[in-house]
């Protein structure tokens, strides 16, 4: 069947297909409040977007950690610029909900010290 497809066809099919694959995890935030719905799946997503979008440039780290990532620690709003950073200078693409996994995880686990 798929012979008969014209290669721009094939394409846009390959494409419409990865994009549902990629949208297909579980969801890790109750869509009406925002907040995350499980803290296991929340680290679980963080860690797999990490892998998938951070480790060519940061490398994991034997403390669970990555390079130069979470090397200094920082509040929510210092994620949030560093995230911002990233897109800016070095064009990483995160979709807002992405980021605001990341921004989570993130300020959870590798935010300040407690005093």
């Amino acid at each position: 069947m798929l012979h008969h497809l014209s290669a721009g066809r094939l394409t846009g099919l390959l494409l419409v297909a990865v994009t549902l694959a990629g949208a297909a995890g579980p969801p890790v935030r109750a869509a009406d409040t925002g907040v995350p719905a499980d803290p296991a799946a929340v680290e679980a997503e963080a860690r797999r977007l990490i892998k998938q979008r951070c480790v060519l440039c940061h490398p994991a780290l034997p403390d669970g950690g990555w390079v130069q990532m979470t090397q200094v620690r920082r509040d929510r709003a210092g994620w949030e610029s560093e995230l911002h950073r990233m897109e800016e200078d070095y064009h990483s693409v995160l979709t807002p909900e992405e980021t605001a996994i990341l921004v989570d995880y993130f300020a959870t686990r590798w935010g300040p010290e407690p005093e």
